[in-house]
């Protein structure tokens, strides 16, 4: 069975051992899956915006994977005598980014994100750092005359670049 992005269900094999672990804390706190990831030849793919999570939908299925998320997303207040705190990002809010990226989405004519994931993708050779290649990949649409927010042309064309780019380095 596959989730809206036709990922497969069932996470990368790497989450099985560490479902008992439970969720992991503090902000910018990081699970230790995501280092074996990496070193793997992961590289993790943030989606808290748009734009991210649109190259998650359309990056090449071969080369895609996830891993369940278990951070407690936490945002910091610092204050001026140096005192940082942290709260417990709610459900309320949770809700909310989850809405406002399925809009986002949405008007690039992609289907809702699944929740509760850590995305990982490979990028194809020459690149080697996920920066670069999506900074490379955003500099083809510019160059095709496609905006980001050009409805459903612009994921396309990324899919297509993306599929091209893998074919081109298993060749």
């Amino acid at each position: 069975m596959e989730d809206t992005w036709g990922t497969p269900a069932d996470p990368h094999p790497l989450a099985s051992e560490f479902a008992a672990q439970g969720a992991v804390t503090g902000h910018g706190s990081v699970p230790p899956e995501v280092a074996l990831m990496k070193a793997q030849g992961w590289q993790l793919l943030e989606c808290e915006t748009g734009g991210a999570a649109a190259f998650a939908a359309v990056w090449e299925p071969s080369q895609r994977t996830w891993l369940p998320d278990r951070r407690i997303p936490t945002w910091e207040v610092h204050h001026g005598d140096g005192r940082v705190e942290q709260h417990e990002v709610t459900a309320a809010e949770i809700a909310e980014v989850a809405r406002d990226l399925t809009d986002a989405l949405a008007r690039r004519s992609l289907p809702a994100p699944p929740r509760g994931r850590l995305w990982f993708v490979r990028v194809p050779a020459p690149w080697r750092a996920l920066d670069d290649y999506v900074e490379n990949l955003y500099a083809r649409a510019d160059a095709a005359g496609l905006h980001e927010m050009a409805g459903p042309a612009w994921p396309e064309f990324i899919r297509e670049q993306i599929r091209s780019d893998f074919a081109a380095a298993a060749s």
